[in-house]
């Protein structure tokens, strides 16, 4: 389909060409809110069970010359894994996802090292 930016030309999206992966996440619950990194290298997603984090691993080429992307799930402490109804990861570089949870919690989980992915879960308030 066409897609029409502010400029009013439409812009031709090929889904096969734009789209560089997917990640299947089974469960009984629909997700309710996700949310990625500036940067694009984490991706966080909740359902009515449970808070999800994956690390965004981008391969160059995913067959046929495209790039593709190869998600890791991110083990999360017992203490944050909970259900978000907002998700929203901080926007100055931090790596700090912040989750407003369904009990009427807000969470903040700092990713301290994005090479081996150490959590901590900095506050809560609610």
């Amino acid at each position: 389909g066409a897609v029409k930016p502010a400029d009013g030309n439409p812009i031709s999206m090929d889904e096969d060409e734009g789209r560089i992966g997917s990640i299947t996440i089974d469960g009984v619950h629909n997700l309710s809110c996700c949310t990625i990194s500036e940067d694009g290298s984490f991706l966080a997603a909740s359902d009515a069970a449970s808070l999800l984090l994956f690390r965004l691993n981008y391969v160059e080429d995913g067959g046929g010359g495209r790039a593709a992307v190869a998600p890791e799930r991110i083990p999360l402490p017992r203490s944050v894994n909970r259900s978000c109804t907002a998700l929203k990861f901080a926007v100055d570089g931090s790596l700090r996802l912040f989750g407003a949870t369904s009990d009427q919690k807000v969470i903040v989980i700092k990713i301290h090292n994005a090479s081996s992915s150490s959590l901590s879960h900095t506050r809560e308030k609610g």
